[in-house]
């Protein structure tokens, strides 16, 4: 037999060629998915990643969802509600027009779908493998919209199954496709999260504005350098605009989103005429941040170039392209601007205070391991007692900036409370009101006596751990200005040097030793009208209720023995820490640590959520050394940067820092980098 003779293919060959053109990696997929969300207008969209998208790659949104009668032709090719005929093309203007995307998808992953028209009943389910269906529509319950899920990807393609290892890079693609979408549609609401992780990589809110989700996504340092242009002409017949970076702002590499018609694409000819008006204007070496929207008549564009319809030809291309150049380069050479540079050292990792580590954990937290299995976080749990299962450390993670304190008393947490005094003050918000004046802690944190010998232990652990240098510095500093809001990182002066501080770390320790300082006569805030203890925890748990499930657990028996330790504890949790939880489950008072500061009420659900598993409720010095921990967290003050924030930790928080705190050695080789000093200032300019 000559193997040169030409053979028609088999059709399962075909497909899978084609499928291997469309779906180069998993960024890939997830862009073709993105785009039949944003087809179906939905306002919100999840995306759920697993080993970068290998093992799973899942996309959740609320849009229109689809007709059960169309899902046994869903995944095959050519399959489109976007277009009839050729002549179409000419006008298209939406994304998933050669309906190859889930048929190329399905050809090389294990395809299921759940989806949901809005006025429905119920919703379907069903699975395709090379685009067939492979399971009978079935009803499911569900909310509207759409939800894909594919497992194991290039599971049948080994060869670029192996080419793609390194799931840290995929996740990372993935990441990019996510933020430029999230970028060009700031009316819809995108998540982006690795499977069991508690906080989402990209985050942002629907109905928000380009700016706004620029600097969420790219920083503040490119925000407050962004130029709004715009710019159009009727003879070439487009409209083009869009943000670019002024001549201040300077990076590494170039960052551009070019969207054409609404449509990521990539525009070499276009990214290369602008990057060369930048070349002028910035030092070698540095590149801009430039986001374009073009809008041309579909007629004039033509999107069927590229197997991912990652390029597009319109055209006038080079004449357009010119155009836009010059309307940036006068944008540019107009503002006034002038050149300013910022000076910026390393810091160690931030470290996260202590959280719920992963979604098995709260199955575990309902179903525990076996005796003595250590989790894969490194925590041993046996089955001695109830919930938390008796641990042989916190169950604080120990990247926490607190110090933990490993508990040897015998006494249990129902121990006589302490007597409290009552009086008035003043509320720092409208709709709160105190039920006792503040007490303003003295410098020693053994001020407030309690006779309970677990409360004397953790009080003593923080004044043996304490850092004589790092107090000098805290107590005679000068507060200089925010270097990161974001990145929670301050300047401040002591003697002749410089210091950057990381003040989420300060404020932690700062809160959990006012707290320790308090116990039992904390000064409370009252919830008007009281929220649900169970809403409120449903709130923090519905981020991580598919994964729960995922992980074998039930998300109501979750949700349900949280709220039941918490009802349970209610006496002591309002006696000693100002809790106060109403026999209905009502939350009635919260802890009031500092006058004049407001924590983060937006912390709350995971504040309650956090005090069901993390905390050991069998041993008293465990028990409340854990509560003190969560109770500062929800005060560490938010990321959000604006005026109101910034006042409460420079005239609130800082003060009450030099004042109170007691820095720990951790804390001093953790959360302070010095940048420079005078000494270091006059030899720079000895060599000048």
């Amino acid at each position: 037999m000559d193997n040169r003779r030409v053979r028609r293919l088999e059709e399962a060959v075909v497909n899978r060629i084609a499928a291997g053109e469309i779906i180069h990696r998993p960024a890939n997929a997830i862009k073709e998915m993105l785009e039949n969300s944003l087809d179906a207008e939905s306002t919100n969209i999840k995306v759920t990643v697993k080993d970068g998208g290998l093992k799973l790659l899942q996309i959740q949104d609320n849009g229109r969802g689809i007709d059960k009668e169309d899902l046994p032709i869903l995944c095959e090719r050519f399959t489109t509600s976007k277009i009839r005929n050729y002549d179409d093309l000419q006008s298209v203007s939406t994304f998933g027009f050669r309906g190859e995307a889930l048929a190329s998808i399905s050809h090389v992953a294990h395809v299921a779908i759940l989806t949901k028209r809005d006025g429905d009943s119920a919703g379907w389910k069903t699975a395709y493998s090379d685009g067939k269906q492979t399971q009978e529509c079935s009803p499911a319950a569900g909310n509207k919209g759409t939800t894909i899920t594919a497992h194991d990807l290039f599971f049948n393609v080994p060869l670029r199954r192996r080419a793609l290892k390194n799931a840290n890079e995929e996740y990372t693609k993935i990441v990019d496709v996510v933020t430029r979408y999230a970028v060009h549609y700031p009316s819809v609401s995108f998540v982006c999260k690795k499977v069991n992780a508690n906080v989402p990589d990209i985050s942002t809110l629907s109905k928000s504005s380009t700016p706004m989700n620029i600097k969420a996504l790219f920083g503040p340092q490119v925000a407050k350098e962004l130029l709004r242009f715009e710019t159009e002409d009727t003879l070439l017949n487009y409209k083009c605009n869009g943000y670019a970076t002024s001549t201040n702002y300077a990076s590494k590499r170039t960052i551009m989103l070019i969207f054409i018609n609404h449509r990521l694409v990539d525009c070499p000819s276009l990214k290369k005429s602008i990057e060369n008006a930048y070349s002028a204007l910035l030092p070698k070496g540095s590149h801009p941040f430039v986001y374009l929207s073009l809008e041309i008549p579909p007629s004039n564009l033509d999107v069927n170039v590229h197997p991912t319809k990652s390029q597009v030809h319109f055209i006038d291309e080079d004449d357009i392209i010119e155009h836009i150049t010059d309307a940036l380069s006068n944008k540019l050479s107009t503002c006034n601007t002038s050149k300013s540079y910022d000076v910026q050292t390393y810091l160690p990792k931030s470290k996260p205070v202590a959280q719920l580590s992963n979604a098995s954990f709260l199955t575990s937290f309902v179903k525990p391991p076996p005796k003595s299995q250590i989790r894969t976080d490194g925590m041993t749990r046996t089955l001695d007692s109830f919930i938390p299962i008796a641990q042989t450390q916190s169950p604080a993670p120990t990247q926490s900036s607190t110090p933990v304190h490993t508990s040897t008393s015998k006494q249990t947490p129902s121990s006589t409370p302490v007597k409290r005094t009552v009086e008035d003050s003043e509320s720092p918000r409208s709709s709160i009101k105190h039920s006792q004046s503040i007490r303003t802690p003295v410098e020693k944190i053994k001020s407030n006596k309690v006779n309970l010998s677990s409360i004397q232990k953790l009080r003593k652990s923080v004044l043996d751990d304490k850092n004589q240098d790092a107090i000098n510095m805290v107590k005679n500093h000068t507060f200089v200005g925010f270097v990161d809001v974001s990145r929670q990182l301050v300047l401040i002066q002591h003697n002749t040097e410089l210091i950057m501080l990381n003040y989420d770390k300060f404020a932690l320790e700062l809160f959990y030793q006012i707290a320790l300082n308090q116990f039992g006569n904390m000064a409370k805030f009252e919830l008007n009208p009281p929220p649900k203890v169970r809403t409120l925890i449903e709130i923090a748990l519905k981020v991580e209720e598919s994964a729960i499930v995922e992980c074998g657990g039930s998300y109501k028996e979750v949700l349900d023995k949280i709220v039941n330790i918490l009802i349970s504890r209610a006496t002591m949790l309002e006696e000693y820490f100002g809790i106060r939880i109403s026999q209905e489950g009502n939350l009635e008072r919260l802890p009031l640590l500092l006058k004049n500061y407001t924590p983060n009420i937006d912390a709350l659900p995971t504040l309650l959520m956090n005090l069901g598993p993390l905390v050991n409720w069998e041993e008293e010095e465990e028990c409340f050394d854990n509560i003190l921990q969560q109770i500062a967290a929800f005060y560490v003050p938010s990321k959000q940067d604006n005026d109101a924030v910034r006042w409460q930790i420079q005239h609130v928080l800082f003060q009450s820092i030099a004042k109170n705190l007691v820095p720990s050695h951790d804390l001093a080789q953790n959360a302070i980098t010095q940048v420079t000093s005078l000494p270091a200032l006059y030899r720079i300019f000895e060599r000048c």
